[in-house]
């Protein structure tokens, strides 16, 4: 509120009801009230008793019911024609309107109907407009002032000019003024101007010298550096294993959950012509294979978001996702599928960015289950090879990390 200002206590009353409001009759969730919040239609409108001697920012539609001594319509200029909404009720049915150019005559009765009731709504407006003034209404045109309805400064000239309004000396130039009632200003006020201090910020709060620190985003297991590929292999330029390993990375998530009869369509559908056949042939090798099942099973988990304060990484935060995850009564397994075309023979010979990758999800399922025991293993598709690494050699790479 010190910050906001007083003015700002209404719209943070009316948030916080409306947070009460959804607890009450929901379960609490900050996705579903924001929904829910969105959908509402409330308008907080202000006490003019409230807004003391201060000048307001208003719409039309918001001043509705409001008054004030003093009312500027600053913006009266052109204003575009409604615009009709794509789908109309013509004669009980729902009309897409066509193109202007091929408007049959048959519906042109309903779409003049309906622009009549929008330029009424327009008027209506209009009328709010001139009616919120107690005392004195200033009208402006601010932009080009152009003929023909369209235009509320034009209205107000005309119907100005129709109550006899005479001439009147402006800083932007001649202008009207219309008087119903003989009005006399009194002697004009010296006004008192206040003097404020300058406010000085305390050196704890924000010292003006130094620059703001940002918050540091969370790094990517697979962003910890070292090399990704073992020596002899495809570059990560090569497209099309990319592709085929980015295709087989995809299926292995999605076919599981579905009968193996369907595998061939959904792989249709999700993977490219040109590498359909090789791709769904090598997850397919892996899905079937009976030492893989583990894997696979109903009771694994895919896609296992994770992320965690690193204490080998000197606290940084790490944020991945876990291709598979296997809980037991006592173990916990993360599995990581790499497309390699050339696949290492030991756990010694795995690059150094695989094994730090595997490394922070050591560590961070390290703290989400203490109890537990941790593992981790590299799926290679290509020789459908499931290959633990151990613990020592992920989290040694990891600790290396900082000084690489």
């Amino acid at each position: 509120m010190g910050q906001l200002g007083p003015e700002a206590a209404e719209g943070i009353d009316a948030l916080v009801s409306q947070s009460l409001a959804y607890e009450w009759g929901s379960v609490p969730s900050l996705t579903g009230f924001l929904v829910w919040l969105d959908a509402d239609d409330l308008e907080v409108k202000r006490q003019m008793d409230s807004v003391g001697d201060k000048i307001r920012v208003m719409t039309v539609h918001g001043a509705k019911g409001l008054e004030a001594p003093i009312v500027i319509l600053p913006d009266t200029a052109e204003r575009k024609d409604p615009k009709t909404r794509d789908i109309v009720d013509h004669r009980g049915l729902a009309v897409w309107k066509p193109n202007s150019k091929f408007i049959p005559n048959t519906l042109t009765p309903t779409l003049d109907a309906l622009k009549s009731r929008q330029l009424a709504e327009r008027d209506r407006l209009l009328y709010v407009a001139l009616t919120r003034a107690e005392s004195w209404l200033i009208v402006m045109g601010s932009g080009d002032i152009k003929e023909g309805r369209n235009c509320w400064y034009n209205a107000i000239h005309a119907a100005a000019l129709a109550k006899g309004a005479s001439p009147y000396i402006t800083a932007a130039g001649v202008g009207l003024r219309y008087e119903p009632i003989p009005w006399q200003a009194g002697d004009l006020k010296e006004v008192k101007t206040t003097i404020r201090e300058a406010c000085v910020v305390p050196d704890w709060v924000a010292p003006s010298s130094t620059t703001p620190i940002w918050p540091i985003m969370p790094r990517a297991p697979s962003d910890l550096g070292g090399e990704k590929v073992v020596s002899g292999g495809l570059t990560q330029s090569n497209s099309n294993a990319l592709r085929l390993g980015t295709a087989v990375h995809l299926l292995l998530e999605t076919l599981p959950n579905t009968k193996q009869s369907s595998w061939s369509g959904i792989a249709a559908r999700l993977i490219d012509e040109d590498i359909f056949a090789a791709a769904l042939q090598e997850a397919t090798g892996i899905l079937t294979q009976p030492g893989l099942a583990h894997v696979f099973a109903p009771d694994s988990l895919a896609e296992v978001d994770i992320t965690a304060h690193l204490p080998e990484l000197d606290g940084d935060a790490i944020q991945g996702s876990i291709d598979r995850l296997i809980i037991s009564s006592r173990t916990v397994l993360a599995v990581d599928f790499k497309t390699n075309q050339v696949v290492p023979d030991t756990p010694n010979q795995v690059p150094e960015g695989i094994l730090r990758q595997m490394g922070a999800y050591a560590a961070a399922l390290s703290q989400v289950f203490p109890d537990h025991e941790v593992q981790t293993a590299i799926l290679w598709t290509k020789s459908q090879n499931l290959m633990p690494l151990p613990h020592h050699l992920v989290i040694s790479s990891l600790q290396n990390t900082s000084s690489a």
